[in-house]
C-alpha cells in the first residue's frame, strides 16, 4: 500500500501553523469546559438528599446496656450467647484487652 499524502514538518512555517491549531484547540476546549461549569445542562436535574432516619441510637445504647449488661439484665446470658454468638464472659475479656490497650475504646469524661 503507498501513501498518497506525505508529512513534511521540515519548515519553521508549518511548526508555528501547527502551534497555533494546537492552542485554538485548547482555547476552544477550556472555554467550553468553563461554560459547562459555570451553566451545568438542565438534563442532570437537582441531586437528591438522602432522606434522614432517626435509629435513636442513644436510646439503644441505653437498651442494650439493660438488657445484658446491667446488675439485673432483662435477658439470661444464655440469650447474650444466641444473639453475640459469643460468652458474655468471652466479650468482657476482649473489651478489657481493648480498652487497655488501645485509647481509642476507653471512655472520655464529659
Amino acid at each position: 500500500m503507498s501513501s498518497s499524502s506525505s508529512i513534511s514538518i521540515s519548515s519553521s512555517s508549518s511548526d508555528d501553523e501547527l502551534d497555533e491549531q494546537i492552542g485554538a484547540s485548547i482555547d476552544r476546549i477550556t472555554a467550553h469546559l468553563l461554560e459547562e461549569l459555570q451553566n451545568p445542562s438542565p438534563s442532570r436535574g437537582p441531586r437528591l438528599q438522602r432522606r434522614y432516619i432517626d435509629r435513636r441510637r442513644a436510646e439503644a445504647e441505653q437498651r442494650l446496656f439493660r438488657d445484658y449488661f446491667a446488675e439485673n439484665p432483662t435477658y439470661p446470658e444464655y440469650k447474650f450467647r444466641r444473639r453475640f454468638r459469643m460468652r458474655k464472659s468471652l466479650f468482657l475479656k476482649i473489651f478489657g484487652d481493648m480498652e487497655a490497650s488501645h485509647d481509642y475504646f476507653k471512655q472520655r469524661p464529659i
